[in-house]
């Protein structure tokens, strides 16, 4: 099993901090492991110039670790995504990730559950998980960042992304210990 977890490290709190460490010192033991910390400054803005799928299919002519993040995005069968909740969506170091997986789809369209998405340039999907944190979330807040996460997930054709909303450190211990159960379950599945 290939695991890649994206983290983001622009954020300065005491959450973030016990977020990125509890991930790490939780699911370090798992091997096959790709591990990104990004910022913003770390990830150039797409431009949507639509060269991945011209040009250079598959891959952005930006360059920077996302070329790194979608090779293993796309090996992965898990990731999963640590992010501040900002105003209900992801962070701009996490959205920046996300924008850069355009090179994995195709210029070409297909209907999924009435709508128009782009086809898969690969066979396989990951299965998603979201670890989103703040220390004050509302209600709305977490029903956009669901919505998104679907949308976003649709888009990539992947179902049923998982979401946990973390307001505390026990609420990131209990979310991390739960991801961290899962995979031993399917470890012992798996053999």
């Amino acid at each position: 099993m290939h695991i890649t977890i994206l983290q983001d490290g622009s954020i300065q709190s005491s959450l973030a901090n016990t977020m990125n460490t509890l991930v790490y010192n939780e699911l370090s033991t798992f091997k096959n492991i790709s591990w990104y910390t990004a910022s913003k400054e770390d990830i150039k803005p797409c431009i949507g110039c639509f060269n991945c799928w011209i040009k250079t299919p598959g891959k952005c002519i930006m360059k920077d670790i996302t070329a790194s993040i979608n090779k293993d995005f796309i090996n992965s069968d898990l990731v999963i995504y640590v992010t501040p909740l900002v105003y209900g969506s992801y962070s701009p170091a996490i959205k920046r990730t996300l924008d850069h997986l355009v090179p994995i789809l195709l210029p070409f369209f297909k209907k999924i559950k009435n709508e128009v998405h782009h086809k898969q340039r690969y066979p396989k999907r990951p299965k998603l998980i979201m670890l989103a944190y703040n220390e004050h979330i509302t209600d709305n807040e977490k029903e956009t960042f669901i919505s998104l996460t679907k949308a976003n997930a649709l888009n990539l054709d992947i179902p049923y992304p998982e979401v946990y909303f973390c307001t505390n450190e026990n609420e990131s211990t209990q979310a991390v210990n739960h991801i961290k159960n899962q995979l031993i379950q399917n470890l012992k599945e798996v053999k």
